[in-house]
């Protein structure tokens, strides 16, 4: 009886053999295989992407972050008496009652006439000579 219950069980696994060894079934697999491994190489090829995409967004971010900050340092010290008088001192040519203003210009900064408006005038010249 032993032998019987060996026997069966040795058929099971033959049939299942043949099934699971056979041409048909191989390929199946691998390209199951095939499919799967393509996926995980798609998926680890966008979360590369993504990743590099969220560090860009941050710095981008991070820079934002800091302009708002200045701005807001900006906009605290524009708001006191100071920090208002040193503003229009920046953009306009302002000054206090009873103070005198002195513009220091250096040699390079000199007012000369400039060499297009030279050409331009010798060129007049030249032609109302004739």
């Amino acid at each position: 009886m032993q032998q019987l219950y060996y026997k069966k069980k040795d058929k099971g696994q033959i049939f299942l053999k043949r099934i699971f060894l056979t041409i048909p079934f191989l390929a199946f697999l691998f390209i199951i295989l095939v499919v799967f491994f393509v996926a995980t190489v798609r998926v680890s090829l966008e979360s590369r992407e993504i990743y590099k995409s969220r560090k860009e967004k941050e710095a981008v971010f991070d820079a934002e972050k800091r302009k708002n900050e200045e701005l807001t340092a900006q906009i605290s010290e524009i708001q006191t008496e100071t920090g208002k008088e040193k503003h229009f001192r920046k953009e306009f040519p302002v000054k206090k009652p009873g103070e005198d203003v002195v513009v220091i210009i250096t040699p390079e900064q000199e007012l000369k006439p400039k060499k297009e408006d030279n050409i331009i005038k010798n060129l007049f010249n030249r032609f109302f000579r004739k």
